[in-house]
């Protein structure tokens, strides 16, 4: 979709559910909007415009939207269509110097009118909560005077937005449901009563606000964690201190140890250690040297470094990150919204019982009419599960954050969910399993060519091809070679036979290297080695001239992923490649996977993961853990596509559906165990919140529960849940 059409807004001060829904769909209704999502979670709205419309007039035009349904709520554009440079049409630097000013002067105002509006409002609650204590001492009119103040100063806000509700005819938002229950119960005499429910009603949104604005400032605080100059070597050789934003690709910038690493590059000069504890979740260190690549975020830790900027800060990996998880963090994941609908209907459930208690059973079950209004009444408080309602999306952001924190990057909230349904994961071995760093073992040359021919030979039929093995080639010839020169004037001609190898046309005769398919494809006999490795047999006119073996190291890492994957309930293992069967099947053994499929060709890969996703059982998932190549050869994709080394690759255009940031595959354990977490704690809160509900509606039906009791132990039950659900926990330990 194109830039242009879609903006995102935050929401300063929005505590409200229903207020997100009123927004939602009076901001749908404007002639130039397409749809509009706004999440009450992390404030921010999504707005997508069917057509081109000047910006000032859609943040008008919204603003005054939401003005109409909350005055307290602050709308602020946080995503510009364009860079500044092409906001102002002159490119004067003292009026883009003025423009960041009045940015950094508004967002400073709007975060300080919601403290002093959040301050003020915890303010107004003790104080009322404490007058109305003072009350229960006081006796004769003024007791009731002092109830009614205690009323009005809990509730202001409250009944000022049901009053906008009932002008609207909104009778069913949660302020007009609240407030119509706390009403009808002071008239009753019921004071104390009336005061405890504004109150807990206002101390709940206040803990929802709390830790809504606790999870989604962990993002806020990640992206604020930017440099904010950096030293830049100009023309003449002198050093310039500049802002981050001002960084152009192909600038040298100067890192000093202790100061983050603005944006990607490359090593020029200088060795040092970085750490990438920010990028990879691990807190190592790596040491960089010149020609080293590094990414944005890192932190230089010993010596000083020079780099040359391969992207602008924008498009950096550490701005891609937090884009990532700004948008998972921002929609709204299947459970969350079962859990919003479910609140509806159980609301309405509510009450309609509620109603057939105060209407039909002072007759039917005989009492006097005030008892069963107090009882219905009691039903209408215990009509909204915040336990859930509060708790449930939480748990989400707790997950995405916790595998953010471990070095995951999860694209939504629904793959993290469905992680725990995994019983599969499909390994490609080169770069997951193994370092994929190939280098020459062996050389094994036949008849008149000797060893440093036979590589020569090589090194030219493989120079054209992009594939791993063919780089390691060249690279050994370039390392044994006099020359280290390869005169790409003698290749004539180069063919790749996809999942064989290559034929080239060198001097005055062809060469062939690849695999014993290429060798069986043009009827060349050839001596097949006992050894483990990746073979690369050479012809030279079809005749045979030897071979050259290729290894690849197992990971470190690789025996702990496989046994932790099975520990958190994976039941098979699979690995892929295109690598020989002695070799595969040595790996396979070594590695104790379940099954081993060798000689394979991309198609054929692409071609295997598809019939794998035909036989997997309902409701379980596979994980394919591949370099994100292959999900281009697979049209109905049904698996959860993971990469590693994530922090190498291009978030901006990767498709996969999680991005491992190192190259560890133990990992994916992690990231499974952390969705299996999430799950229990939903189950978990869903059964114990609506379980505990329904005793306390029977006991209220009763007349056993008094209204204070089902409000406090629902209170409880949600301060439980919160503190279960977003406490913080080492995933490490499988």
């Amino acid at each position: 979709m194109d830039v242009n059409l879609r903006k995102l807004y935050e929401l300063s001060g929005l505590d409200s559910e229903s207020f997100s829904v009123d927004i939602e769909e009076t901001v749908s209704k404007l002639p130039y909007v397409k749809s509009v999502v706004v999440n009450h979670i992390t404030s921010r709205a999504i707005v997508e415009l069917i057509s081109e419309t000047p910006k000032e007039k859609v943040f008008r035009d919204i603003s005054t939207i939401i003005s109409n349904i909350n005055k307290d709520i602050l709308l602020k554009e946080i995503e510009r269509n364009e860079p500044v440079e092409d906001l102002l049409q002159n490119n004067n630097s003292v009026e883009k110097e003025e423009f960041e000013l009045n940015t950094t002067e508004r967002d400073y105002n709007t975060v300080h009118q919601e403290q002093y509006l959040n301050k003020r409002r915890v303010i107004q609650l003790l104080l009322g909560v404490a007058l109305g204590i003072c009350g229960i001492f006081v006796e004769g009119n003024l007791n009731i005077i002092i109830y009614i103040f205690s009323f009005l100063l809990i509730g202001e806000v409250l009944l000022i937005n049901t009053f906008k509700s009932f002008i609207k005819l909104k009778f069913l938002s949660q302020d007009f449901l609240i407030c119509l229950i706390a009403i009808t119960t002071f008239v009753l005499g019921k004071y104390m009563d009336a005061i405890l429910v504004l109150s807990i009603y206002q101390l709940l949104t206040h803990i929802k606000n709390y830790n809504y604005n606790k999870c989604k400032n962990w993002i806020m605080d990640i992206e604020n964690n930017q440099c904010d100059t950096v030293n830049i070597r100009d023309n003449n050789g002198g050093i310039l201190k500049t802002h981050w934003s001002n960084i152009r690709v192909n600038d040298v910038i100067i890192i000093k140890p202790g100061e983050k690493i603005p944006t990607d590059g490359i090593v020029i000069r200088g060795t040092s250690q970085i750490d990438t504890s920010y990028i990879t979740g691990e807190a190592i260190l790596i040491r960089v040297k010149e020609r080293d690549e590094v990414s944005s975020g890192t932190i230089n830790k010993t010596g000083i470094l020079e780099i040359k900027s391969t992207r602008l800060p924008e498009h950096s990996t550490a701005s891609k990150v937090i884009e990532t998880l700004k948008k998972s963090s921002n929609e709204k994941s299947s459970t969350e919204q079962f859990v919003a609908r479910f609140s509806r209907i159980f609301a309405i459930g509510i009450m309609f019982i509620a109603l057939i208690l105060i209407t039909l059973f002072p007759s039917i079950a005989g009492g006097t009419y005030s008892q069963w209004l107090y009882r219905g009444l009691t039903f209408l408080v215990l009509c909204n599960p915040w336990s859930l309602i509060i708790s449930i999306p939480l748990v989400s952001l707790k997950g995405i954050e916790e595998c953010f924190n471990n070095g995951i990057l999860i694209k939504s909230k629904n793959i993290l969910e469905i992680l725990n349904k995994t019983e599969v994961v499909v390994f490609d071995k080169a770069g997951t399993l193994t370092e994929g760093s190939y280098h020459v073992r062996k050389i094994v040359s036949k008849g008149f060519i000797t060893e440093d021919m036979l590589l020569e030979y090589a090194a030219y039929a493989e120079f054209y091809s992009n594939h791993a093995i063919a780089k390691s080639i060249i690279t050994s010839f370039k390392e044994i070679s006099s020359t280290k020169v390869i005169d790409k004037s003698r290749i004539k001609s180069f063919e790749e036979i996809p999942g064989k190898g290559v034929k080239i046309y060198f001097g005055d005769r062809y060469i062939y290297a690849g695999n014993h398919k290429l060798m069986d494809q043009y009827e060349i006999n050839y001596e097949c080695p006992n050894e483990v490795g990746t073979i690369i047999y050479l012809a030279i006119n079809q005749n045979f001239v030897g071979y050259i073996i290729i290894s690849d190291k197992v990971k470190e890492t690789s025996p702990k992923a496989i046994s932790d994957l099975k520990n958190v309930g994976v039941k098979t293992v699979i690995m892929v490649t295109g690598d020989n069967k002695k070799t595969s099947d040595y790996v396979g053994i070594v590695l104790n996977i379940d099954e081993v499929y060798s000689e394979l060709s991309i198609e054929e890969k692409a071609s295997l993961i598809e019939s794998l996703q035909s036989r997997s059982k309902n409701n379980s998932e596979i994980i394919f853990v591949n370099d994100g190549l292959l999900n281009d050869f697979i049209l109905d994709k049904h698996y959860i596509s993971t990469e590693l080394n994530g922090v190498k690759s291009d978030l901006a255009t990767n498709t996969s559906d999680i991005l491992v940031m190192s190259d560890d595959p133990s990992k994916i354990a992690i990231a499974i165990k952390i969705s299996k977490w999430i799950q229990g704690n939903i189950a978990k809160t869903i059964i114990l919140s609506i379980g505990i509900k329904i005793l306390l509606l029977a006991l209220a039906g009763l007349g056993l529960a008094s209204m204070w009791l089902t409000l406090s132990i629902e209170t409880l039950l949600t301060f439980i849940f919160v503190f279960s659900n977003t406490k913080t926990k080492n995933f490490n330990q499988l």
